[in-house]
């Protein structure tokens, strides 16, 4: 089972072979938007210009390929398993105090202790965090 999770695609790998069936011009800009979260002047009108070209209003002209690679990350970024180690810094979580932190084992982690402890905020905190996971 293990080896299956290694196999699987990161989503950034997914990212990049989704990418590579795109046009020049919106490659450009989904690897400008993930590179520097938003494009500047230059960059607008480069990917302008590749649009042009593309649709047949200017010339096409010789332009640096546009990578495949439009993460800009290694292909084995992220292959191995994420593994939550620690939870800290909580605010606003049930009646969790601001300096509490919960640390997990390499292995089974127990969570118990008496009535309005802070279980139910732990437990909510990983919980949203696997829905934030799943969902993008």
């Amino acid at each position: 089972m293990a080896e299956a999770a290694l196999t699987t695609p990161t989503v950034w790998q997914a990212l990049d072979v989704w990418a590579s069936k795109l046009k020049p011009w919106q490659r450009a800009i989904l690897a400008y938007a993930i590179k520097g979260r938003t494009l500047n002047g230059p960059q607008i009108a480069e990917v302008y210009e590749l649009f042009l070209q593309e649709i047949g209003l200017k010339d096409k002209q010789e332009a640096p390929e546009i990578t495949i690679d439009v993460t800009g990350r290694p292909a084995d970024a992220l292959t191995k398993q994420l593994r939550l180690e620690k939870i800290d810094g909580l605010a606003g979580v049930n009646a969790l105090p601001n300096e509490a932190s919960l640390t997990f084992g390499p292995g089974l982690t127990v969570i118990y202790g008496r009535s309005g402890s802070g279980k139910t905020g732990f437990c909510r905190a990983t919980i949203k965090v696997r829905r934030q996971r799943q969902s993008g």
